[in-house]
């Protein structure tokens, strides 16, 4: 590709962009005639401005049959820093069981990576779409994560993170999950997905989740309650 139609087509759309006009017609046009010079300017992030990368959303069909999805959608996050919310529910509906959302999400998330995904999947409300939601606390466990995974236990009361933590070997980061998924529902059965995930010898588990709960001065679960009257 001539650099003077990748240099031409950056120099068109930053006129309209520092001019606040739209882009479509200068971007068609490229899409048209080329459209790896609209590729090569995201992903070598030669424009950066999340006006630009909105516009690349709606014509995201045609960036897909010349871009990895992976790649694409990495380079578009970098720029939809300021509506990553939107863009991350957005990527999820348009991809949710798409691989490799772990290293997107790694990327956009940081040291809570999965947080959002697991949100997502819980808040859905097509709930088929969270029956998966083991799998994926897997998935993100085996890459590392756990700071997301509490946050989720937290957030929602799931058991999940809890007993998935436990079982990759982060029983430090399981028992903040377990502790925080009773926190926000008493209820939540903990202790059967751990027992479903270690086995049944939770003793030493539950002394510790207990523990926990008593220095925070909270009330003893009820399965804890039970578990420490056999």
């Amino acid at each position: 590709m001539p650099s003077s139609s990748l240099d031409r087509a950056q120099e068109q759309i930053l006129e309209l962009l520092e001019s606040g006009k739209s882009v479509a017609d200068v971007v068609n046009h490229w899409i048209q005639k080329d459209p790896q010079v609209i590729a090569l300017l995201l992903l070598e992030q030669r424009i950066q401005h999340i006006v630009f990368a909105e516009y690349l959303l709606t014509i995201v069909d045609y960036l897909e049959a010349i871009v990895p999805p992976e790649e694409l959608y990495s380079a578009l996050g970098k720029q939809m820093k300021l509506n990553q919310e939107a863009f991350m529910d957005w990527v999820l509906e348009r991809h949710p069981s798409a691989l490799w959302l772990v290293g997107l999400f790694r990327e956009l998330e940081g040291s809570r990576m999965g947080y959002y995904h697991l949100l997502h999947k819980h808040r859905h409300p097509d709930r088929a779409r969270s029956r998966d939601i083991p799998l994926w606390c897997m998935r993100y466990a085996q890459q590392g994560a756990k700071d997301g995974l509490i946050a989720f236990a937290k957030d929602t009361g799931n058991p999940i993170p809890a007993a998935v933590l436990y079982g990759v070997g982060d029983s430090e980061s399981g028992l903040e999950a377990a502790v925080g998924a009773f926190k926000r529902n008493s209820k939540s059965p903990v202790l059967e997905f751990l027992a479903a995930k270690v086995g049944p010898d939770l003793d030493a588990i539950v002394l510790e989740i207990d523990d926990r709960m008593e220095e925070s001065n909270l009330s003893r679960p009820p399965m804890v309650e039970w578990w420490l009257s056999l």
